[in-house]
């Protein structure tokens, strides 16, 4: 997200002792006193600019040409890191200073030559990890095996499954 910021650690037990940002916060760890007076404060101006433009149905974008203005901190930008699969940009990068315009297109997927449903992935090693239980991972769970059963059953293809799990009608 391009904040920058040090954070030290106490070496024994791994906690956060202080944390400085690139603005001059400094955060310390501090007895249970302190804490208890501590207020919380809104990060969304940290971290989002606001536009002045309510996008509805941002989902539904499939192109979109904007002009911007972006000050980035902590990363080395170049123009070349910002023309992308799906994005383009023409423009100037001085000292993480972006601007110029940006082009995304991200055509849709119309589900032309989906895979079978149900498909077996078992034989494609790469994809083990996203499939096999583990943490977070709960493939296994009768109930959520039950239920995925339950959403896609009559599907066509691995397109009408994924529209299914997503709850967008064929």
């Amino acid at each position: 997200m391009g904040v920058t910021g040090q954070m030290w650690f106490d070496r024994s037990d791994g906690t956060m002792i202080r944390s400085a940002s690139a603005d001059g916060t400094v955060i310390y760890l501090s007895d249970r006193s302190i804490r208890n007076r501590m207020r919380r404060v809104d990060l969304n101006s940290y971290i989002l600019a606001e536009t002045g433009v309510l996008i509805e149905e941002s989902t539904s974008i499939g192109y979109m040409k904007v002009r911007a203005e972006v000050r980035t901190t902590g990363e080395v930008i170049t123009v070349e890191a910002l023309n992308v699969p799906g994005q383009s940009f023409e423009g100037t990068v001085t000292d993480n200073l972006i601007e110029g315009i940006f082009e995304i297109e991200h055509p849709r997927y119309s589900g032309e030559d989906a895979p079978p449903f149900p498909s077996d992935y078992s034989e494609i090693e790469e994809l083990q990890p996203f499939l096999d239980p583990g943490w977070m991972i709960e493939s296994d769970d009768p109930v959520l095996v039950a239920k995925a059963r339950e959403i896609t059953d009559g599907s066509r293809d691995s397109w009408d499954a994924a529209r299914a799990t997503a709850g967008t009608p064929p």
